[in-house]
């Protein structure tokens, strides 16, 4: 008999499955960093986790009563984390943090440049440390809550701040010119470098924006997405972006359609705060309140 009704489409794959934590006090993830090895690190509400096998299993490694803003892992596999009291830096996982400085800044993003240069937002400017974190200058900005930061491959400096968009240095931050992104300037809680031409902003207002002439004009890039209130982005290769939003889940972008998909099947909480990739291809997603997720396929392939 071929007058069968077509089967139904089957329902898409999941794309994300929920890692085992960080639980309890954990559960809101705020940062992200992973290192050489591919121990993932997670920044939480209540101090910093750790996984060595791609979210099976949790440890604890100190800061507890501290909220992680960021955190970042050196080429010598030291763990800097970012907190409301300074910038702390680890060497074993055993929860021994040692205060690097700025106690009373609030360390909300951690750039690490070549051999011992760290660059960090704060929610007074930013600061600069040519030396692993021993002693630590202003940048400029001061004022300002600086959100994130981007240094291009050539080195220019970007700064996403609150209320007052974007800003750029082309001289180390000796002087600094605010870039025109549109009629208002935006909150920018993410911007990412992936090229000296290339730029892109995450913002909780405008959605994303994009920068085809190295931080020059900027231009929203938010066909097809049904929210503008976003809080992260990452570009793992070239011409491919993810998104993640406060409240809508994780969007991804391919250069070739020039449109933004969806990508939240298996996901059970849809506020981002971070995205990261490891060395094997695995994305881990940071949720505000159900803790790590990590990918089981590619985008694109069922």
């Amino acid at each position: 008999n071929n007058n069968q009704p077509p089967a139904p489409a089957p329902p898409p794959a999941a794309f994300w499955e929920r890692t085992g934590g960080p639980s309890g006090d954990g559960k809101t993830v705020i940062s992200l960093a992973i290192n050489a090895a591919d121990f993932l690190f997670a920044g939480t509400l209540n101090g910093v986790y750790y996984t060595a096998d791609e979210g099976t299993h949790w440890k604890k490694m100190g800061l507890d009563s501290l909220e992680i803003f960021s955190l970042a892992t050196t080429f010598d596999q030291d763990v800097l984390a970012g907190t409301l009291h300074g910038i702390f830096r680890t060497g074993d996982l055993n929860g021994n943090w040692t205060l690097l400085g700025l106690k009373n800044y609030s360390i909300l993003d951690i750039e690490l440049g070549l051999s011992g240069k760290m660059v960090v937002g704060t929610h007074d400017g930013i600061f600069v440390s040519e030396n692993s974190g021993a002693t630590w200058k202003r940048l400029g900005l001061d004022n300002y809550v600086v959100w994130s930061v981007a240094i291009t491959p050539n080195g220019k400096i970007f700064a996403g701040t609150m209320y007052n968009g974007i800003f750029f240095s082309s001289d180390q931050g000796n002087s600094w010119q605010r870039v025109k992104t549109g009629p208002v300037d935006p909150t920018v809680f993410c911007l990412i470098a992936p090229t000296d031409s290339q730029l892109y902003a995450a913002t909780p207002g405008q959605g994303i924006l994009a920068s085809r002439n190295g931080g020059l004009s900027w231009e929203a890039m938010n066909s097809g997405l049904p929210t503008l209130n976003f809080q992260t982005l990452a570009c793992f290769c070239e011409g491919e972006l993810y998104a993640g939003s406060s409240g809508s889940g994780v969007f991804f972008w391919k250069e070739s359609t020039g449109k933004w998909e969806e990508l939240n099947e298996g996901l059970t909480n849809l506020i981002i705060a971070a995205l990261i990739k490891n060395s094997q291809g695995r994305i881990f997603v940071a949720t505000e309140g159900a803790g790590v997720f990590r990918s089981i396929r590619l985008p694109g392939y069922k």
